[in-house]
């Protein structure tokens, strides 16, 4: 058991979206995902016994207030879609049993760093199997965009992001391996075909963070480097203009139009007193959102279905009220103080830091975290920038 752990654990990570191979046990929906994640806790409860799982479990105190916030939102509020809250326990399920096998797993922070290659790397090649299934006609995007297999855009996006940012970081450990610089590039070409301005510029101002203040090679330090910076970021919002801003200044239906109908619509929600506090519940803001949003805007929506809010902080608030809210405003007060007062550069912790700090950037427009492998990305990369306390001494 103790060699099919790794295995299993590392055919999770590098086929994180095998949740896309979907069966039935007869009325239970499930999928290959969710085989491969009970085989690998199978395992990992075989070795370390259940309780020491347990114990390890309840040592993650983030994991733990996820799980909680999730728990108390089932248990104290009506239920106005049942299918919808189901869906949303199973990604808690399932997301922590992975988060659990993974942090229990690898005990140093020299095997999380090799996990999240694993990761890394197979999102790099879910990326290039996209390219493949949409040039073979399959998804396509209306405008062309690339896409995942039954995914929009910026789920893709969001899920190439951590790969992007660990190459980058592999990158200035080892500046003279010119064969790390490929992968590095070709995901960032793979998220510049998704065509994300949330992605891409959440992406370039970590980095660019990153950049200017925690690599140690003396090339980031340079006039010429910031100037590139600078200007990469100018392009990016001009471009950013022409694409986005201007067509919701011309007309009445762009991107950034329908988020102002979805925000309205969460803000009157709110409004409530008991919704005010303790949210809409786990998995509810679909139903809500069509039941009101006509009444809301005085006139037909962009778009009835709308399965999230498009920001981090009402996603927390909607799904596990005020604790929730607050919980997400500490997330981001952590990581910026953390990359702030951190003596080093580089290590899991640092790394994913940034990650977690990205997801709270583009958190501001997108947040389609209630999903099979970007709940998981959620949890992990979270749990590891607080320092998962049950890792071994190098």
């Amino acid at each position: 058991m103790k060699k099919i752990l790794p295995f299993l654990l590392g055919l999770n990570l590098f086929f994180l979206q095998s949740y896309l191979l979907r069966f039935s046990f007869g009325f239970y929906p499930s999928n290959l995902q969710e085989i491969l994640i009970l085989a690998a806790f199978f395992c990992l409860v075989v070795v370390k016994g259940p309780r020491a799982v347990l114990k390890g479990f309840f040592g993650e105190r983030v994991l733990l207030i996820f799980v909680g916030l999730s728990l108390l939102s089932l248990l104290w509020l009506p239920l106005l879609d049942a299918v919808n809250a189901l869906r949303f326990a199973k990604f808690v399920f399932f997301g922590t049993l992975l988060a659990v096998t993974f942090l229990q797993t690898y005990s140093t922070d020299e095997q999380r760093w090799k996990g999240l290659k694993i990761l890394s790397y197979g999102a790099l090649c879910f990326g290039l199997f996209s390219v493949l299934y949409n040039a073979l006609g399959f998804n396509v995007m209306l405008d062309g965009r690339l896409a995942g297999p039954l995914d929009s855009a910026v789920y893709l996006a969001i899920y190439l992001i951590p790969a992007l940012l660990f190459f980058a970081f592999e990158l200035v450990e080892k500046p003279k391996r010119l064969r790390l610089w490929i992968p590095f590039l070709i995901t960032g070409l793979l998220i510049l075909a998704t065509r994300s301005f949330g992605a891409m510029g959440g992406a370039l101002g970590v980095l660019g963070l990153y950049g200017l203040r925690a690599a140690p090679l003396p090339f980031f330090k340079t006039f010429w480097f910031k100037g590139l910076v600078g200007v990469l970021g100018l392009i990016f919002l001009i471009f950013a203009f022409y694409v986005k801003i201007l067509p919701t200044l011309q007309t009445d239906y762009s991107s950034l139009d329908e988020r102002g109908q979805i925000w309205q619509t969460t803000a009157f929600l709110l409004e409530q007193p008991r919704h005010f506090f303790l949210g809409l519940g786990l998995g509810q803001f679909q139903m809500h959102y069509e039941q009101n949003v006509a009444e809301v805007l005085g006139s037909e929506p962009l778009d009835y279905v709308v399965l999230q809010p498009h920001n981090v902080f009402l996603l927390f608030w909607v799904n596990h009220g005020l604790l929730g809210l607050l919980f997400s405003v500490f997330l981001l007060g952590h990581c910026l103080w953390t990359l702030f007062t951190a003596k080093k550069s580089r290590g899991v912790r640092l790394f994913a830091t940034y990650v977690l700090l990205y997801f709270l950037i583009h958190g501001l427009i997108d947040t389609p975290w209630f999903k099979n492998d970007l709940f998981f990305y959620l949890l992990l990369f979270s749990n590891l920038s607080f320092g998962a306390s049950n890792v071994e001494a190098n």
